[in-house]
């Protein structure tokens, strides 16, 4: 019988539940849950009208969930659940890749008339915007929330201090670049990471193992975690 392994979950809170319940019930039974969430999530009051003849381009959940109330307009997503979301509050939604490169070069090749609004977060990566107008695109960005840094929770903090394994995923590059910052070095760390870009932001001299998943979504990081478990007969 192993002991459960600790496992970190450092995302907002909505996300870390449905992250935690996405996982398949063998595989939970062996890990110790323990929310941390790195990021809080708040709006910052914007409203916005969206022109007649325009479209949402949404890059995480949370651009959906701060959108205006919206019936059959058009959105490209990032993601199978940001598009879930969007189609979920109304929007004429479809995936266009799995991060910001890939649905700059799918908007490129689909060269869509509408304009464009990236709904998103105050800190944003793979300038979407930018590339697009530089493509011919009318594209603007309007921020609806910001992404709060969070401390660890002194739970996360205990079990980070141990001499023992201990597994944490993480989604974005921000969140990565304040781990590493705000948590106590440990080779008994493993960080299961969304992409490259969210290792490389661990830092050049990383005081952690890494992993990066095979493709940035849930279930790619998941399949990391499983095959660590299992050969490593760690939980």
């Amino acid at each position: 019988m192993y002991d459960k392994i600790p496992t970190i979950l450092t995302r907002p809170e909505d996300s870390n539940q449905a992250f935690a319940a996405s996982f398949p019930a063998p595989l939970a039974r062996r890990l110790q849950f323990i929310e941390s969430p790195l990021i809080r999530i708040k709006s910052i009051g914007v409203q916005i009208g969206m022109q007649e003849h325009s479209a949402a381009l949404f890059t995480s959940v949370n651009g959906v969930r701060f959108a205006p109330p919206n019936i059959g307009r058009k959105a490209y997503c990032v993601g199978a659940r940001t598009t879930q979301s969007a189609q979920a509050a109304g929007w004429k939604a479809q995936c266009v890749g799995q991060n910001a490169e890939e649905m700059v070069k799918t908007l490129i090749e689909m060269q869509p008339t509408d304009i464009l609004y990236h709904l998103s977060g105050v800190h944003v990566r793979g300038r979407i915007v930018e590339r697009l107008k530089e493509a011919g695109f009318s594209a603007h960005r309007v921020p609806l929330y910001d992404q709060l840094l969070m401390p660890l929770t002194p739970e996360a903090q205990t079990v980070l201090g141990r001499q023992t394994p201990v597994i944490v995923p993480l989604f974005s590059p921000r969140a990565a670049t304040h781990f590493a910052a705000v948590a106590p070095s440990n080779p008994q760390v493993t960080v299961v990471t969304m992409s490259d870009a969210v290792t490389e932001s661990l830092g050049k001299t990383p005081r952690f193992k890494a992993i990066t998943a095979s493709e940035p979504t849930s279930d790619a990081m998941i399949s990391v975690i499983e095959k660590l478990v299992t050969a490593n007969r760690l939980g």
